[in-house]
């Protein structure tokens, strides 16, 4: 370039590498690369494995602190495994007389308004873990009505299920009214609805297995049994329907208990359907079945409540036999109106695991009429609560004679629970 000058002794020399040279250095340096490489490798593994071991030993130091800690000397409350409590609400009848239907029956839309009707009794059956009735009718599909024989249009199973009841009785006087059809379009249709149900069965096999439920990790057994049918069961189809024998009460209660039930129901349709008091024969059934094996008697066929007894069997469990719970989905004379809701508490000891009946109560439930014309005409009314919105003056359902019945009622309900 002009005025640029260069520098002879800055000049550095090149050297050249021949072909031959440069094949000699290639071949010492790829050995050379790959051992290095090598190295590292392997120096990166160990380090790697290094760090993962004593990762390893502190994890493993960490875990043996929390097993070697004692608790017992933290200061504080020591934690206590509660008991396990769960709660089964039960009513009665559940029978839907011709009167009752036609009272409910909404002609624009052709169905029965049973919703409407047992909506005023949904708070004291939310309350439940499991809720059982006595269904004292049938759902056929076409049979015509018959008298003396009970069946119910299909929107009575549609409210059982909208209200929450799990497992009906199928065993009482009418179960037969239809012979094994009848019962075993019942039987499906409740099945359909996914009420469980007891007492009756379409093969003898049915009728030898036992009803088990758990509920919430508490094993209960549901028995049920009825005094006699309206119409004589076929010698050969005898497994239709659940008899009252003491002897086959006591051996499926020893199959249930073999299967693992830790609290048996055992539910009875007998009496008369206007009787007030246990019979002699009823209450020695009844404290026989306690004193092997049964934690509950759930009666049933009269239309009243009756009497309610606690009683402790010869191992000294408390149990409790209940008469009679009288209607609940039904009409029936005045005093049958007054009816109960039945709340059972039973308990899982986490103790011992020993289950047993803890408490028991009621709520007093008046089926209300006000009579023709009126479009609720019947309601299922809370009682107490009725009575206290009266004396408060801050409701309107009852009348002044309703008052009365209501109270007169509620004395008498009283009274035969405790038997007198």
């Amino acid at each position: 370039m002009p005025g640029f000058k260069r520098n002879s002794r800055a000049r550095r020399r090149v050297v050249k590498v021949t072909p031959k040279a440069a094949k000699r250095i290639t071949a010492i340096s790829i050995p050379l690369i790959v051992i290095c490489a090598f190295v590292l490798g392997w120096k990166y593994q160990q380090n790697n494995l290094q760090i993962a071991s004593q990762k390893q030993e502190d994890r493993q130091e960490l875990y043996q602190v929390f097993q070697d800690e004692d608790y017992s000397q933290i200061e504080g409350e020591k934690y206590v495994v509660p008991d396990n409590i769960i709660n089964i609400v039960a009513v009665g009848n559940i029978i839907c007389e011709p009167e009752l239907c036609e009272s409910l029956y909404d002609e624009q839309n052709d169905n029965y308004l049973f919703l409407r009707f047992v909506d005023r009794v949904r708070q004291y059956v939310e309350i439940a873990d499991y809720t059982v009735g006595a269904l004292k009718t049938n759902f056929v599909d076409y049979f015509q009505d018959v008298k003396g024989k009970l069946k119910a249009p299909k929107d009575l199973g549609l409210a059982m299920k909208d209200l929450g009841i799990d497992l009906v009785s199928t065993a009482h006087n009418h179960s037969n009214d239809y012979g094994k059809e009848g019962i075993e379009q019942t039987i499906d249709y409740l099945d359909s609805l996914g009420i469980k149900q007891v007492g009756t069965n379409k093969t003898s096999k049915e009728q030898e297995n036992i009803t088990i439920v758990d509920i919430r990790d508490i094993k209960v057994a549901f028995l049920a049994y009825t005094e006699k049918t309206n119409i004589a069961i076929n010698t050969k189809e005898k497994y239709l329907v659940n008899k009252m024998d003491k002897k086959q009460i006591v051996a499926d209660m020893q199959k249930a208990k073999e299967e693992g039930a830790e609290f048996i129901f055992v539910c009875l349709n007998w009496g008369e359907i206007d009787g007030e008091k246990p019979t002699k024969s009823q209450q020695e059934l009844a404290k026989y079945l306690v004193d092997n094996g049964a934690d509950f008697i759930l009666g049933s066929n009269p239309e009243m409540v009756g009497n309610i007894e606690n009683y402790q069997n010869k191992e000294g469990k408390n149990t409790c036999i209940v008469y009679s719970m009288g209607n609940f989905l039904a009409l029936g004379e005045e005093e049958a109106k007054m009816e109960i809701a039945l709340d059972i508490e039973i308990t899982k000891s986490a103790e011992n695991g020993q289950t047993y009946l803890s408490k028991v109560s009621y709520t007093p439930i008046y089926l209300l009429d006000k009579g023709e014309g009126i479009e609720e005409r019947y309601f299922l009314a809370n009682v107490k609560q009725e009575i206290e919105r009266y004396e408060a003056g801050v409701q309107n359902n009852l009348t002044q004679e309703d008052y009365n019945k209501i109270q007169n009622s509620l004395i008498k309900l009283e009274n035969r629970i405790k038997g007198e």
